[in-house]
Parts: structure tokens; C-alpha cells; sequence
């Protein structure tokens, strides 16, 4: 009798056992995976714009060959998180437990609800992030990469107010600036503000999708300053002629060079 009680003794701690181990197992092959994350990319070529809305009702207003990238729902994460190429003008609809991100290179700009510009694209030396309307932070970080205190800059931007981020040396600097002239992309309107002609080139170059060589570098450094919307390719070089005395030539529908010995300043 002794025996057969510690033979049952046995028995029902080794079921004990069984039974535990048994629900262990079923609890983690029924634990839910973990959920993949949709991440949507939207691009536009050179002369295209496009406007994106995302799921918590935010609107991106995407410039010409730029692109953009985010996920399909922001449900179940902690931010909003978005990549730019380019450049584009954001919309965010206030949401203070789920911070928008964007992230451009090595610039970081957050905010939690309100509107604002970022030029980013990958060719230039700088990143521009322009306020509209509330309050941004902006901070860069270091070529490596790194995210520690001592290798991040910091600015906070209010209404009328633009970062520059100079690439090359990980600066930033703050400044005032006219909103009409910084957004009078979203309108149509080119406007060059004493910029340097290989840079109104390059703005001609996404907004026509056209390839402007220079025949000599120097007439790069020139500097105009103009207006123009709704405005023909052509009459805008026409233009260009006029103000500063160079000549150009349409070698192919796409294709144009400039030509000249100097520049009328």
C-alpha cells in the first residue's frame, strides 16, 4: 500500500507537470506575431507634382522628382515616422502622444501638429526647413550617424522662420524668411531671388523635365532675379537672355545649352 501511494504521488505530480508545460506551449504558439509594418514609397519625376494623404489625415504636398516614404497606418506605433527625398510641404494634424518625424539625410524635423517646408534634395550642399504655421524642432546629427547629445544640433522654429542645415560642416543656421517666396512653388510660381543661374538651372531642370548644360562653368555664378508663373520653358530662358545677356540653344526637345561670354549684372 505504500508503494501504490507513492507510485500515485508520482503520477500526479508528473501530470501536474505535463499539465503546465502543456499550457506554457499553447500560450506561445498562440501568441500573435508580431505585425508587419506596410511602409508605402511615392515618387514624382521631373515637371510632376503630387499632394498625399496620409491615414491620421495629414497632407504632403510633394515637388517635382522627389519622394517620400511612409507606413500605410500609423495604428499601433508610437510615431510617425517619414522619410523625404526632395522637396515637400507638410500638413500634420495634431496628434500630441504620436510625434511626426521626418527624416532628410542627417536632419531630423518634429513636430506635432502644423505646417512646414523641407528642401532636401540629395544633389544640393544644404536642407532647408521652413516654417508656416506652429512650432518645429530640427536637429541634425554627425556624417557617423550618431544620435548622442554631444554630436546633435538642435534649432526650434516658429512661423516665418527657415533653417539652413549646411551638409558639409553639420551647421545650422536660423534665419528669417519671406513664406510667400519660400512656398510659391505650391502655386506654380518660380521665383529666383538673386540665385545663382546653376541653381535657377537646376530648379528649370525638375520643373520642365529638361537638361541645361552650361557651355562655359563661369556663367554659373551669375545672378538673377525674377518671377515667373505659368510661364513657357522658352520664354523663361528668353527672359534669362534678356536680363543677363546670355545666349541658349535647344540641341533636342529636352536639351538646352547656354552659351555666352559673361554676364550683364
Amino acid at each position: 500500500n505504500h508503494l501504490l501511494k507513492k507510485r500515485r504521488i508520482y503520477y500526479q505530480v508528473a501530470a501536474s507537470i505535463v499539465f503546465v508545460l502543456g499550457i506554457g506551449l499553447a500560450y506561445f504558439s498562440w501568441q500573435p506575431a508580431e505585425e508587419k509594418i506596410n511602409y508605402i514609397t511615392k515618387t514624382t519625376t521631373r515637371g510632376q507634382r503630387a499632394t498625399i494623404t496620409l491615414s491620421d489625415g495629414s497632407t504632403i504636398r510633394l515637388n517635382a522628382d522627389s519622394k517620400v516614404t511612409f507606413p500605410e497606418t500609423f495604428l499601433g506605433l508610437d510615431t510617425r515616422d517619414i522619410q523625404l527625398q526632395g522637396e515637400a510641404f507638410f500638413e500634420v494634424k495634431k496628434d500630441k502622444k504620436k510625434p511626426f518625424i521626418i527624416t532628410s539625410d542627417r536632419l531630423v524635423t518634429m513636430v506635432l501638429g502644423t505646417s512646414f517646408n523641407i528642401r532636401a534634395y540629395p544633389e544640393s550642399g544644404s536642407i532647408y526647413v521652413t516654417v508656416a504655421t506652429g512650432k518645429v524642432s530640427v536637429e541634425s546629427t554627425d556624417p557617423s550617424g550618431s544620435t548622442s547629445t554631444e554630436n546633435t544640433v538642435r534649432e526650434f522654429l516658429e512661423p516665418g522662420q527657415q533653417v539652413r542645415f549646411d551638409k558639409a560642416h553639420t551647421l545650422l543656421r536660423k534665419s528669417d524668411v519671406s513664406l510667400e517666396k519660400v512656398l510659391a512653388w505650391k502655386d506654380g510660381i518660380l521665383r529666383f531671388d538673386k540665385l545663382p543661374l546653376r541653381e535657377a538651372f537646376a530648379i528649370l531642370e525638375r520643373h520642365y523635365n529638361v537638361t541645361i548644360t552650361l557651355d562655359r562653368p563661369v556663367l554659373g555664378d551669375c545672378v538673377i532675379e525674377a518671377v515667373y508663373k505659368d510661364e513657357s520653358l522658352r520664354h523663361i530662358l528668353e527672359s534669362f537672355k534678356f536680363l543677363k545677356g546670355i545666349s541658349f540653344d535647344f540641341t533636342s526637345q529636352r536639351t538646352i545649352v547656354i552659351t555666352g561670354n559673361t554676364c550683364n549684372d
